[in-house]
């Protein structure tokens, strides 16, 4: 059953391919558009020269503008009769690639054109692949023969290269404008038709049949015709609306009374009828206000109110005169008003000086004021009138005091109100100089080693003059007469820190007096290693080289062998002729090197002279354990008789070495096959190999820890572990 279904499927697939494709899917909204069927053979050989010539040079411009007709664009036309064309030389290197018709967000390909509806069009423009759009530029026209009319796109874009040109253009037919003219004219029939419910009673015939020939027509006014103009609603709108304003009542009123409303703001009369009985006819009247005499904040004025409407063509009057107008409210701006007393204790009858920001104090003035206040005030621009709102004691927040030469400055400041309705107030005020200097003791201080003394003085802070006596009174002219000069350092060497195996020690030289360090020098560790193999720069522990110490300067440092009896053995894989000048401790053999298997590498002792003092350290020379690399160990499932296994082939090749030793962590059972097939420094793909079965590397945690040192004679590497 599935082998049928699936059968049936690449039916439907291959059915489906086999189909005409004329119809691609739009970006916007899934719009279907259409493009002319393409002959995919002639296409084929098309797209290969296109391809060979794009190889060879640049695309070409195609000359601008762009030329693009809209043909049928017509009301009651459908969307798919309209025709977009590019102009007949432009064809054969361009195509419209989609053209898209939308009504608001409402997709419109199938629809028709409808009249007093806006119509948005997006058409996209592909060149040939061998041609390119210069600029944004576009001739848009619409209609045919003597109709044609240049129309403007309201946007181009370029896109993909200059291959696409994208440009989108709004077909207006004010429908906005005359929505609203349709919305008005259905207004002015409902209230009309309020009033063709009450019946004629009321008006005169004359004047109803007016009404409603002017409300008929309106009615039978057609809005969805495309004959219909907005000036022909209007039209209907304004002679509905005269019918209605000229309808006459044929009743004979008189007054009953005028109704004033609140403020005379309004005025509505009541008339009655003297034939028919109407009793209570109320009309809105229109008022007019005329100030005789203008109200002052501190004075009323006089106003005279006349209300008027007309009525069957009759004017109706009523006049209230005399109408006080109250006073207005004072044109009050908020002024702060600053004072101060002097008084240490303030009573009723305390004098209060005022004061503003220009005011100037003396020092003693200054010093006598014990209060400060200022108060909020409403002052009226108009009349003059003050309102003290309130009045509080300022604070000084700051105050840079006078001096001899500048003046001082105190500043006030005052806080009124609560919460979000507070307002700050300050105010500054200068201090005059007082021509007192302001004195500054230096104390007699003692030379050190590094930094000259100095004998007793006094220094008046503004002028800057200097002075034997606290007064100010005896001004020495000559400043160096007061300096103790320096008595320089008296340097002593001591070790600060002793050396260890693992760390350097430190020596320093200093002074005995001030115990000020003039050098730092490193002391040798106890013991270092260096590694032959092991690269030149490394982090690693294992290091080609390594410095007697980690600042080496040969006018502080001397390195000798300490036994000078053995300094033959050692010159054999190592030499002091280089690490004298740069403190570098290397190897002269490589790990290649025949020799390194014809000499026994051990440790070296060293005589490091610093400063004068000798130190000892041992220098111990080892082999780096192999690169990762040099070790290759390949991994492949296998299956024998049955019996799912790995097969474990390993591969090296270590030049100048004699031997190789390798084993498995924690299986010493496989010592047996390494010491008979793989102790050789040159592996063989024949021998150096291991079949495991899956169950005993299971036990491993299905992978092996290999562990290998290699032999250079006497000489032994650092092990180096391989997981696989």
């Amino acid at each position: 059953m599935k082998k049928k279904i699936v059968a049936y499927l690449l039916c439907m697939a291959m059915g489906v391919s086999l189909l005409p494709m004329p119809v691609i899917q739009a970006a916007d909204n899934g719009t279907v558009v259409y493009e002319e069927d393409k002959d995919t053979e002639k296409d084929t050989e098309t797209e290969t020269e296109s391809k060979t010539e794009t190889e060879t040079e640049a695309p070409s411009e195609l000359a601008t503008p762009v030329k693009i007709a809209i043909k049928g664009l017509e009301v009651n036309n459908k969307f798919s009769e309209v025709n977009v064309k590019l102009e007949e030389n432009l064809e054969k290197d361009a195509k419209i690639k989609s053209v898209i018709w939308k009504h608001g967000k409402n997709n419109m390909t199938d629809g028709t054109i409808e009249a007093h509806k806006n119509y948005e069009v997006k058409i996209v423009v592909q060149a040939a692949d061998n041609k390119v759009f210069k600029d944004e530029q576009v001739e848009l026209s619409i209609g045919e023969g003597e109709s044609v009319q240049p129309i403007y796109p309201d946007t181009v874009e370029l896109s993909d290269e200059n291959h696409r040109l994208t440009l989108t253009y709004t077909y207006d037919q004010d429908e906005e404008a005359y929505n609203q003219e349709v919305a008005k004219l259905k207004f002015v029939i409902d209230e009309a038709e309020k009033i063709e419910e009450k019946g004629n009673d009321y008006y005169t015939k004359e004047s109803w049949n007016e009404f409603g020939k002017a409300l008929n027509a309106a009615r039978k006014l057609s809005t969805d015709s495309e004959e219909t103009t907005i000036e022909n609603i209007q039209e209907a709108i304004n002679d509905l609306t005269d019918a209605e304003k000229n309808l006459v009542h044929p009743h004979k009123y008189s007054v009953k009374e005028w109704e004033w409303g609140e403020n005379n703001e309004s005025a509505t009369l009541h008339l009655y009828c003297d034939e028919c009985g109407i009793d209570d006819l109320a009309v809105s009247a229109t008022v007019t206000k005329q100030i005789d005499q203008e109200a002052t904040c501190t004075e009323v004025g006089k106003a005279t109110y006349t209300a008027s409407v007309t009525v069957n063509g009759k004017n109706y009057t009523d006049i209230i005169e005399n109408v006080e107008i109250p006073p207005i409210a004072h044109d009050n701006t908020t002024l702060y008003k600053w004072e101060y007393a002097t008084d240490q204790e303030i009573t009723e009858d305390t004098r209060w000086v005022p004061f503003d920001k220009n005011a100037k104090w003396s020092k003693s003035l200054a010093d006598s004021i014990t209060k400060v206040r200022c108060s909020q005030v409403n002052h009226c621009n108009a009349c003059g009138n003050e309102d003290v709102i309130e009045t509080k004691e300022a604070t000084k927040v700051s105050g840079r005091e006078p001096d001899c030469v500048n003046a001082g400055l105190y500043k006030y400041e005052v806080t009124f109100g609560e919460g979000e309705n507070t307002v700050n107030s300050d105010i500054e005020v200068i201090i005059e100089a007082t021509g007192q200097h302001t004195i500054k003791e230096t104390k007699a201080e003692a030379a050190t080693c590094t930094r000259d003394g100095n004998k007793e003085y006094y220094t008046c802070n503004v002028c800057g003059k200097i002075f034997e006596d606290k007064n100010g009174t005896k001004e020495i002219k000559d400043k160096n007469s007061l300096i103790l000069k320096a008595t320089g350092h008296h340097i002593v060497v001591d070790v600060k820190k002793q050396p260890t195996k693992k760390a350097e020690g430190e020596l320093v030289k200093h002074c005995r007096d001030c115990d000020d360090v003039t050098q730092t020098l490193a002391l040798p560790k106890k013991e270092i290693t260096i590694y032959i193999g092991a690269k030149a720069n490394t982090k690693s522990v294992q290091k080609a080289a390594e410095k007697v110490v980690t600042t080496y300067n040969t006018e502080d440092y001397t390195i000798e062998y300490a036994k000078a009896k053995n300094a033959k053995t050692y010159e054999k894989y190592f030499s002091l002729k280089n690490a004298q000048k740069s403190g570098n401790l290397k190897s002269t053999l490589t790990i290649n090197s025949k020799k390194l298997s014809q000499v026994k590498l051990g440790t070296i002792p060293l005589k490091v002279t610093v400063a004068g003092k000798t130190y000892t350290t041992k220098l111990k020379v080892k082999i780096a354990k192999p690169e990762a690399k040099t070790f290759k160990v390949t991994r492949k499932a296998i299956t024998v008789g049955g019996i799912k296994g790995v097969r474990y082939d390993l591969k090296y090749n270590y030049k100048g070495a004699t031997k190789v030793k390798i084993r498995v962590k924690n299986a010493s059972g496989l010592n047996e096959k390494f010491d008979r097939d793989m102790t050789n420094p040159k592996s063989d793909s024949k021998k150096c190999y291991l079949n495991i079965k899956d169950s005993d590397l299971k036990q491993f945690g299905g992978k092996y820890k290999f562990q290998v040192v290699v032999y250079y004679g006497k000489n032994v590497s650092e092990m180096l572990t391989v997981e696989k």
